[in-house]
């Protein structure tokens, strides 16, 4: 508890530029993943491909007040924010925002089991091909 706005600011503009880089990178970090994971989406054969590709890029909004008030808030919504910490010399609190890729993180977890199997051909299917050129090659 702070009693006196400059005493406040003067605590935190030590760590809050280093604290924002560092969030910074993980959101792009997070960018990223749901990105990857976006474009696997669309190289695979899956069941229900359109909902996956929509849901990669929702996650969860997690907001946390520190300071004189508190509080902790969720939401549900896609990835266009990045994370970020605030000091509110008003409120002589700081606000943290973060991103959890929720969406990225479950299509990573479990690709495996959306994705549709490959029809196979027996084995045997390509000497029959190729003996059936052979054959029309042989009829000429």
């Amino acid at each position: 508890n702070y009693s006196d706005v400059t005493e406040f600011v003067d605590s935190t503009d030590a760590f809050i530029p280093t604290v924002n880089v560092i969030l910074l990178v993980i959101s792009l970090l997070c960018f990223a993943l749901s990105v990857w994971m976006f474009v696997d989406c669309m190289r695979r054969r899956l069941k229900m491909k359109v909902v996956w590709a929509i849901l990669i890029f929702f996650g969860f909004f997690y907001t946390l007040t520190l300071g004189k008030t508190f509080g902790f808030s969720c939401m549900i919504g896609p990835s266009v924010v990045f994370n970020n910490i605030v000091a509110d010399p008003s409120l002589l609190s700081i606000k943290v925002r973060v991103f959890l890729p929720v969406g990225a993180v479950i299509y990573l977890l479990l690709r495996k089991r959306f994705t549709v199997a490959p029809t196979s051909e027996p084995d045997n299917a390509e000497e029959n091909a190729d003996a059936a050129i052979g054959d029309d090659k042989n009829n000429q």
